[in-house]
């Protein structure tokens, strides 16, 4: 008779989360999305961008949001510290906190971009950085 050994690992449970991509048709209106996250335990959810019409529909709901400064306005954010102030007061500062603004996303898939943003990346975030300090959001 041969001895088995059986492993039971026991793990916390992490938390789940989705990106919410919008760039399709016939989507379902951003209220019925949320509450399809809701419904299904969702924690946080990453934005492709800064929806206003998505954050009001995530204020005040337990779900973590992270929102997400576009490839095509990282030029701006990179060379106007001026501009990434705009943006965060215009894409966090006015949601939060109601809605549960937990992170920033600075670009997306930039490695992978055609127009080579790069270049751009840290002078960006540099600067939405200076302007959630500035703002008292950075923490």
């Amino acid at each position: 008779m041969t001895d088995c050994v059986w492993f039971v690992l026991v793990a916390e449970a992490g938390t789940v989360g989705v990106n919410y991509g919008r760039v399709a048709n016939n989507l379902p209106n951003p209220a019925a999305v949320v509450q399809l996250l809701k419904r299904q335990g969702v924690a946080l959810v990453k934005l492709y961008d800064a929806d206003p019409t998505v954050l009001c529909a995530l204020a005040n709901i337990s779900i973590k949001v992270v929102v997400a400064l576009p490839n095509e306005q990282l030029a701006a954010a990179a060379s106007r510290a001026s501009y990434a102030l705009l943006w965060v007061r215009r894409n966090v500062a006015a949601y939060y906190p109601a809605t549960q603004i937990h992170g920033i996303a600075v670009g997306n898939e930039v490695f992978a971009s055609a127009k080579n943003v790069t270049a751009q990346l840290v002078p960006a975030m540099t600067n939405v950085h200076a302007a959630l300090a500035r703002l008292n959001l950075d923490n």
